[in-house]
């Protein structure tokens, strides 16, 4: 190497000495294209869930990025703000493109967290221009008073070259704890959500952005978080029911793209267990798989990854001893089935009904369709008296092999199924939609009471609790018809006997 450098000619080391000089600016002041590369360990290939979010900005104006911790989802919000801000737009670029110089909105929960961790990969660390914004595109950069160090704007040349560049474009910077009353004045042609935020602030960026400062198309919004709050009225309102849409797109025309940690390849498995190990169970499918948590208020803990089965995979024998809970109201009824493996011991929850404004012959006929073979336990304690036993005696009428809960004990039931689904004795299939929504929203208030409402229903898990409680002393396998006679016996003597 030293005798080809000793070789050239004096103005070809000067054109050697220009062109690493020029890789040392650009490898110092263009963080922007180490991201999202053509090829290498950040690629586009090794980030296409983010690559996509990119693209869905050209027709969807609201999108949110639910990741887990360090999947890059900050980094992807704050890319795309260069990408507007600059008009660095790459050639592989698909999403949304500002013809003019856009108001951009960044946006955190507080001026420290902002200062600390949000300016810096806009500006880095130090010296400006080291972090995602080049330095030659940085015009002015206003302070706040008050924390020291935080940025209140960025200006910034868009367009064009040092030579002639075609406008200037603001970055500014907002924070949650400043309150709502802070987001109701000014438009802006982009707003990044970074990290959760309420839901009235959400509501007045909607306002904010329909009016962009230049053009007519509407200004877009990008959330970025990890939900680790659970199902807030703000995930709600992404989320209905707390489902990630199938086709990345809510009923209200919302893009979602959801990332895990396992999906990013600048997180190894070691590194992710580790950060697994640290972090309290109860927010462990938040952190790592961005699925809404409930928060210290969550009464189970179990992590999904540990629960959740594929009833393509593993499948229910026809030998294994099942039973089934019964959950009554007047305008909504809810039933789940499981059958427990004889060799493992583990307990399967495999079925799962809505009884939506149902009459008893209708609930009757659903809950015999499964099996009428298989017994169940029911509760109809939303009934006065001796109604909630009368509803059951008509289903037995009806030839449903059912028994009352009797006494019920909450708490205790909530322990004993507690205590199974984290020593592995319990899993619940991925088909069972309401179940698992409701499971991930069960939750306590302040007072520790739990939260029962028209948006956390809990139908479902009630019977969840029911059936764990009561598996073990109704559970049966198949078995040929009985004689009407002794099957009358049963029903009449001993119904009530197991309580």
């Amino acid at each position: 190497m030293s005798d080809t450098i000793n070789a050239l000619k004096d103005f070809e080391l000067q054109d050697l000495y220009k062109l690493l000089e020029s890789l040392e600016y650009r490898s110092k002041y263009y963080h922007i294209d180490e991201v999202f590369t053509d090829e290498g360990k950040f690629s586009r290939a090794n980030y296409a869930k983010h690559v996509q979010f990119f693209d869905a900005g050209a027709d969807h104006q609201i999108r949110a990025l639910i990741a887990g911790n360090r999947s890059g989802k900050t980094y992807s919000g704050f890319s795309e703000a260069t990408y507007h801000c600059c008009k660095l737009y790459k050639h592989w670029w698909k999403g949304r493109k500002f013809d003019h110089p856009p108001v951009i909105w960044i946006c955190g929960k507080t001026a420290q967290n902002v200062r600390d961790y949000l300016q810096p990969k806009l500006l880095g660390r130090g010296e400006p221009g080291t972090g995602l914004i080049p330095k030659e595109r940085i015009k002015d950069i206003t302070l706040r008073s008050k924390p020291s160090g935080s940025v209140d704007k960025i200006t910034v040349y868009w367009g064009g070259d040092k030579d002639n560049y075609q406008g200037v474009s603001e970055i500014i910077f907002k924070f949650y704890d400043q309150g709502v009353e802070a987001f109701e004045s000014g438009e802006a042609d982009l707003i990044i959500l970074d990290e959760e935020c309420p839901l009235d602030i959400f509501g007045e960026c909607v306002i904010r952005a329909m009016v962009p400062t230049k053009g007519t198309k509407p200004g877009s919004i990008v959330m970025t978080f990890t939900p680790k709050k659970g199902l807030t009225p703000t995930v709600l309102h992404i989320l209905p029911d707390g489902q990630f849409p199938d086709n990345n797109v809510t009923p209200a025309g919302i893009y979602v793209q959801h990332i895990s940690m396992d999906e990013v390849p600048h997180l190894d498995k070691e590194t992710i267990e580790t950060v697994m190990q640290q972090t309290p169970m109860y927010l462990r499918d938040a952190v790592r798989h961005g699925i809404p948590s409930i928060g210290s208020g969550r009464i189970f803990t179990a992590s999904e990854d540990m629960i959740m089965y594929d009833p393509e995979v593993t499948k229910i024998g026809f030998e294994w001893p099942r039973a089934f809970a019964f959950d009554y109201g007047q305008t909504r009824s809810a039933a789940i089935w499981a059958a427990k493996d004889p060799v493992s011991k583990v307990v399967y929850i495999y079925a799962e009904q809505e009884f939506a404004y149902a009459t008893l012959p209708t609930i009757a006929w659903g809950l015999k369709a499964k099996g009428n073979w298989i017994p169940g336990v029911g509760d109809c304690y939303q009934l006065l008296g001796d109604d909630r036993i009368q509803v059951l005696d008509q289903l037995v009428e009806m030839d449903v092999n059912i028994y009352p809960i009797g006494q019920k004990n909450t708490e205790a039931s909530i322990a004993k199924a507690e205590t199974l689904l984290n020593t592995g004795q319990v899993r619940i299939s991925k088909a069972l939609v309401k179940l698992w929504s409701e499971y991930r929203r069960y939750s306590r208030d302040e007072a520790g009471r739990i939260i029962k409402n028209t948006s956390c229903r809990t139908d479902f898990i009630d019977c969840f609790r029911y059936l764990l409680w009561a598996f073990e002393d109704i559970a049966d396998t198949y078995k040929e018809p009985r004689e009407e006679q002794e099957n009358a016996s049963r029903q009449e003597g001993n119904r009530y006997s197991w309580i």
